[in-house]
């Protein structure tokens, strides 16, 4: 009766041993199934687009768009809209280039261009109704004209072509925006008093627009200096 008693009893405390240990064995399982899932949810997937780390990417990136385009693009362009607004605003008396021009030997200019005469606007251009610092300065202002509304067009088209990102488009759009600022700007001079309107500037300074613009197409298809244009 002893030995089964002591049998019994050793059997009894080795399946209790057994059971205990795998507990225990259960218990450590689950703790480090908690630990790797609390891990996981403490880093998000970066890939995600809804995770934190990819929206401030994104709104990173949003700003320096931002930034880029109005420093780049935008401010040099109003920048010039405003000096050709200025521009236009001051009387003829304080642009007149004539007493510098009458400082220069003027005699190759009455040698070389007495058969030009041509109507523009309500006046005759030439050597007999101008005095050659006249006739000189004339031309001058006509090559401003050209010169500043070929700029104008180039960084219209920037702007526009930044935005559409379709180049006949923003060619087209960009000259018709030059042409329209210079039929207001002519506008604007006609109720000036002491500044004079004209069509033929129009007409001049889209011819401006459309040059710079496509000077800007050929050189940036070309690339002949090896340099990004943007």
């Amino acid at each position: 009766m002893f030995l089964l008693f002591s049998n019994f009893s050793s059997r009894w405390c080795h399946s209790l041993k057994y059971t205990k240990s795998q507990s225990n064995r259960l218990n450590k399982s689950k703790q480090i199934s908690q630990t790797n899932h609390s891990s996981h949810s403490n880093h998000p997937n970066h890939n995600s687009p809804y995770s934190p780390y990819n929206q401030n990417n994104h709104s990173k990136h949003q700003n320096h768009f931002n930034t880029r385009f109005l420093f780049l693009y935008i401010v040099p362009l109003a920048a010039w809209m405003g000096m050709i607004h200025f521009s236009s605003s001051q009387p003829y008396e304080t642009q007149n280039v004539q007493p510098i021009i009458r400082e220069i030997n003027l005699q190759w200019v009455t040698n070389w261009f007495s058969w030009v005469s041509f109507q523009y606007g309500d006046t005759l251009v030439s050597l007999e109704t101008r005095s050659p610092e006249a006739f000189l300065e004339f031309f001058i202002r006509k090559g401003a004209h050209l010169f500043v509304f070929a700029v104008l067009g180039i960084l219209a088209y920037r702007v526009i072509n930044y935005l559409l990102s379709k180049t006949k488009t923003s060619a087209l759009l960009s000259w018709l925006f030059v042409t329209g600022y210079a039929a207001v700007d002519e506008f604007r001079q006609l109720l000036h008093p002491n500044r004079t309107g004209l069509t033929e500037d129009v007409i001049l300074d889209s011819i401006g627009g459309a040059i710079g613009i496509t000077a800007f197409l050929i050189l940036r298809k070309k690339d002949r200096f090896n340099v990004h244009i943007p």
